[in-house]
């Protein structure tokens, strides 16, 4: 495991680097041809693609790179920056106005303030509607609702992502967070690496709190969240 995490380190900082080349000249020239349209539309449209494939791929590298060196127990220092859980949830949706079905945020109560690294949570949540999205059939129902609810240790946030799609096999449920793992009925027809839902889990757990996958094969899947609320612990 200790090898596997070195080498995955190693490659994210090579990809990294050859992908910061390469995503500066595409940039380049496709600025280029914004400013002389005649040299050539159909080129401008092929750069734009390959500018949008290297996002992908640095986000890929940057998750890889988090989920080999993100501790997997909670943060030491985690305070010092409030989130407002719904406010951040509705941002997410906003950028994607032109998802098919409907994503939805319902906070049950207001506010909802987690402490911890916004980009992070953030993150996950990204990592959680993309998934629903991307498994979701055309007009399915995808919707993320916030809550609060009393645990043991305190009042606690809890985010849940549902969706329509395909569903979770029974016997891919137990690993579905385990790195580089994806489900058997997913493997050839998604684009993916078994990546995100394991980064998830460190986010979560980073933030004192813990995720939950419940799903039945062609009925959909529910991941939820639990976060502690600010001051609670």
């Amino acid at each position: 495991m200790h090898a596997r995490d070195r080498f995955i380190s190693s490659v994210t900082h090579d990809l990294r680097s050859l992908l910061t080349g390469v995503r500066g000249n595409a940039q380049l020239v496709y600025w280029r041809l914004q400013q002389h349209p005649s040299e050539g539309a159909e080129l401008a449209g092929r750069l734009e693609q390959l500018i949008a494939i290297t996002e992908s791929m640095s986000q890929l590298i940057d998750d890889l790179h988090e989920v080999t060196q993100m501790p997997t127990t909670r943060m030491a220092l985690l305070g010092g920056q409030m989130i407002d859980l719904v406010a951040l949830a509705r941002t997410l949706v906003e950028q994607r106005e032109g998802f098919h079905g409907r994503v939805a945020v319902t906070p049950d109560a207001a506010p909802l303030n987690v402490e911890g690294q916004a980009r992070r949570i953030a993150r996950m949540l990204d990592i959680l509607l993309t998934n629903a999205i991307q498994c979701s059939p055309r007009g399915g129902e995808v919707a993320l609702r916030l809550s609060r609810r009393q645990e043991d240790v305190g009042p606690a946030a809890v985010v849940a992502v549902s969706d329509q799609g395909i569903g979770i096999p029974a016997a891919d449920l137990p690993y579905v967070f385990d790195l580089f793992y994806r489900g058997a009925n997913v493997v050839e027809r998604y684009e993916g690496h078994g990546v995100g839902l394991t980064l998830a889990k460190r986010i979560a757990e980073q933030h004192g709190g813990r995720i939950t996958v419940e799903s039945a094969e062609n009925v959909g899947t529910l991941v939820s969240v639990v976060l502690p609320l600010a001051g609670s612990h």
